[in-house]
């Protein structure tokens, strides 16, 4: 019997970020300026999140239905599962204007009178994207993804974003809501900002961030001495500083190792100086003692 190790799928979040709030809007003008079949095309991927099979198999008669003061739209789901979805004024105006006099039959169709199929909507999704001036790779999984991530910005919950979606595992919904805001929320921003504090602070100098530091560690009360000693500058390899500030410095590391095997002036007890004033009298060992 032979095994077969399977390779490990990693999933890329930043790569699949989608396109901005922005960009949407821009493809939607595009869209609606070339063709009403471009427009219902991607305004209904665009803001209902639809797979391209399910945007290429909508007919006519599938929009035409009303659910509690609604007009919705029946799809067939993934995994054969059937699907109801409230179609906004935007989306239902574009389905209209592409329908016409037509009341059967599929609604996106080719220039040559076809049905549509997943490989026209990716040509006619990655012309107009091309038009629009959107950066290359636009593809019909990036509308959906920018639709969920999308309805995530306007301020929907995770189970609503779910619904939308039709995500079967919410696991998959909270990758889009981790991705989105990845790079705006990584550490390194708010770390690059604590490590460079000292010169980005106005009237905050080198000295000053010594007192804070020493203050932290219980240190700040240095020598008078220290505190009025004049002003010296010298040069070290062409660079300027003061000696007073070095000397400062100095005095800050020494009493900062010192800091942290206990405070300045407190000596620390070991167990083994305890033991040896206590003579005789000894904790008993645990454990094996030897007999």
């Amino acid at each position: 019997m032979t095994f077969v190790r399977m390779p490990k799928v990693v999933w890329d979040e930043n790569a699949a970020m989608g396109l901005d709030r922005s960009q949407l809007r821009q493809l939607f003008q595009r869209a609606r300026a070339k063709s009403t079949t471009d427009a219902a095309l991607v305004i209904r991927m665009g803001m209902l999140g639809l797979r391209v099979s399910e945007a290429c198999n909508v007919q006519i008669d599938d929009f035409a239905g009303t659910r509690s003061g609604h007009r919705v739209l029946r799809v067939m789901g993934k995994g054969r599962k059937p699907a109801m979805i409230p179609l906004p004024a935007p989306v239902l105006r574009a389905h209209e204007e592409c329908a016409g006099d037509r009341t059967v039959g599929q609604l996106l169709a080719t220039n040559i009178g076809t049905a549509m199929d997943r490989r026209s909507a990716y040509r006619r999704i990655k012309s107009v994207g091309k038009q629009a001036g959107l950066p290359a790779g636009l593809h019909p999984l990036t509308l959906r993804h920018s639709s969920i991530m999308a309805a995530l910005d306007s301020g929907a919950t995770q189970r609503d974003a779910q619904i939308f979606a039709r995500h079967a595992d919410p696991r998959m919904t909270v990758r889009y809501d981790r991705n989105r805001g990845n790079l705006d929320r990584h550490a390194a921003h708010g770390l690059a900002a604590y490590l460079n504090d000292d010169a980005q602070t106005p009237g905050r100098g080198s000295a000053d961030v010594d007192e804070e530091r020493l203050a932290i560690c219980g240190l700040d009360k240095l020598d008078q001495r220290e505190r009025t000693q004049p002003t010296e500058t010298c040069s070290t390899n062409g660079n300027q500083f003061d000696r007073a500030v070095v000397s400062r410095r100095r005095l800050f590391l020494g009493r900062l190792g010192r800091c942290a095997r206990g405070l300045p002036g407190r000596r620390l007890e070991t167990s083994s100086r305890r033991s040896r004033g206590r003579g005789a009298q000894s904790r008993p060992t645990r454990g094996w003692s030897g007999h």
